[in-house]
């Protein structure tokens, strides 16, 4: 029995090693993304103030950040009218890019929190359903976090291909058994397209949802990315 299982083991690695060779060097995934990200998201509204921000404080630092994300294309972008600030990062990778667990793993969940801010589970919500015009988005992420007597409220996305990629873990921490059990979930084919996607504001995320300049946002990130697949029709 015992050489059985061996053997057994023996064939089940071999097997995983040769699919996650064919998957390196064969599969090649969907590439949706064309052209300049930044010219995908709306730059111009009535009554609002709309800046382009630096993805790091010092150039020092973005270069930092660069080259830990390594990400093929990223925007920040602001919009501000009266006392409403929205903030729209996105960041994309093309496919093979970057592995699906380093995207996860700078999450608001984990950097913001490791950065000294405080989340507050009671009022987040966690894989909240999303409607654009009354057709679905991929559910978000919605995190209320604190620093320094200033509150800010977030609802973000990680989309792996045509999936939501979501990894439960403690607030400032990373699940490190994550890589092993995505493989149950997505099998070896990881080496899809990544958006992350995240919108952060002074005023609860709820409140602005429906706002004229919330929605021109929304309709380009739909566009972009946060459109689920249609579901195959029943026969």
């Amino acid at each position: 029995m015992r050489k059985f299982l061996l053997i057994f083991g023996i064939v089940i690695a071999l097997g995983s090693l040769s699919a996650l060779a064919y998957t390196t060097l064969f599969y090649t995934p969907t590439k949706t993304m064309h052209g300049d990200l930044k010219e995908q998201l709306v730059s111009e509204f009535d009554g609002w103030e709309i800046e382009e921000q630096p993805l790091a404080e010092t150039e020092a630092m973005q270069e930092t950040v660069e080259g830990i994300l390594n990400f093929s294309q990223a925007v920040y972008r602001t919009y501000q009218r009266g006392g409403t600030t929205i903030g729209v990062y996105v960041a994309y990778w093309e496919p093979k890019m970057m592995p699906v667990r380093l995207v996860q793993s700078h999450t608001p969940d984990v950097c913001w929190v490791r950065s000294g801010w405080e989340m507050h589970p009671e009022e987040s919500g966690f894989s909240v359903n999303c409607q654009l015009e009354g057709q679905p988005l991929f559910p978000a992420e919605m995190r209320t976090l604190s620093k320094s007597n200033h509150t800010e409220y977030v609802a973000y996305w990680h989309v792996l291909g045509d999936h939501i990629y979501v990894n439960r873990s403690k607030a400032g921490q990373w699940d490190r058994w994550d890589p092993i059990k995505t493989l149950f979930v997505y099998g070896l084919h990881q080496q899809r397209e990544q958006f992350f996607v995240r919108i952060n504001s002074n005023r609860p995320i709820d409140e602005i949802w429906d706002t004229p300049m919330m929605q021109e946002i929304l309709k380009d990130l739909a566009d972009l990315t946060l459109t689920p697949p249609e579901a195959p029709e029943q026969a």
